[in-house]
């Protein structure tokens, strides 16, 4: 008889941890960068004097983004709790504004390098084009720590709900 052999999965990929890494990657599936995109490849953008078309649009999807991470967030809420309950404002607020900052972030770093971002950047700051890449790379670096914090606090949120919600049960 052989012996029974476990091959444990290493930590980094455990299905939870592909998870968040998977939903990092999706967040960057937004419609502003479409939009943005193709206003800079038929030169309706100049990112000299755009700079506040392309924040606004940067907001305006982070909170569209935000409000639909919000309804999934709801819909898996009340698809564990079995029945639709109110959920607390402070975890509402919490959930859309965190979510809604990280997205400002992703269009952010999407934008960055679409047409003449980084010559502007050159112009403003003086930070060559290498420089401006270290930079960027930092900023992603940073903005998927946050995410991964987003995620977790998410996720805690989630069970402190539902602890609430099933609070009255007895557990044996």
């Amino acid at each position: 008889m052989k012996p029974i052999h476990i091959d444990h999965a290493p930590k980094l990929i455990k299905w939870k941890n592909k998870a968040a890494i998977v939903e990092f990657g999706n967040r960057f599936y937004s419609p502003s960068i479409f939009v943005v995109a193709f206003l800079s490849a038929f030169h309706f953008i100049d990112y000299t004097y755009s700079l506040p078309a392309l924040l606004c649009i940067a907001l305006l999807s982070s909170i569209f983004v935000s409000y639909t991470s919000w309804v999934r967030w709801r819909k898996d809420f009340i698809y564990l709790a079995e029945r639709e309950l109110p959920i607390p404002p402070k975890t509402t607020v919490l959930i859309l504004s965190t979510e809604c900052l990280l997205q400002f972030l992703v269009s952010i770093i999407s934008f960055w390098w679409i047409s003449k971002v980084p010559h502007c950047v050159k112009e403003w700051t003086g930070l060559e084009r290498t420089t401006q890449g270290y930079v960027w790379a930092v900023i992603l670096t940073l903005t998927f720590v946050l995410h991964i914090f987003v995620w977790k606090m998410s996720s805690k949120e989630m069970d402190k709900c539902l602890r609430d919600t099933y609070d009255h049960l007895d557990v044996v």
